[in-house]
């Protein structure tokens, strides 16, 4: 299994393979063999680079999955208080207006 220490360690090699300075030098190679066998090798450090994000990001998914019914009840919940928020407002509202009413009727008595 790769960690995530060695993704990073996977990354520098892979960030170095592709350099500007290691470019130079694979086009200043004249030997084929050598190119081809240098670039296989760098095709399997990029591989390596990719498999181990897919793992990362399937571990990522895993949690998230198994966090997905408890965060659907924190959102029902939350819904629920926003729900009572609102029949408050409204509630505070209509007093507000049964108020005015009053304040209007008082001064006539």
């Amino acid at each position: 299994m790769i960690t995530n220490q060695s993704t990073t360690e996977i990354q520098q090699i892979v960030f170095i393979l592709y350099s500007a300075k290691v470019e130079e030098a694979l086009n200043n190679e004249s030997d084929e063999a050598k190119k081809k066998a240098f670039i296989k090798k760098r095709q399997y450090f990029d591989n390596l680079l990719h498999e181990s994000e897919i793992q990362g990001l399937k571990a990522v998914l895993a949690k998230m999955q198994s966090s997905e019914a408890e965060l659907d009840q924190a959102i029902e919940s939350l819904n629920k208080v926003i729900q009572i928020i609102d029949n408050t407002v409204n509630t505070i509202s209509i007093l507000e207006k049964v108020t005015r009413i009053l304040t209007r009727i008082i001064p006539i008595i």
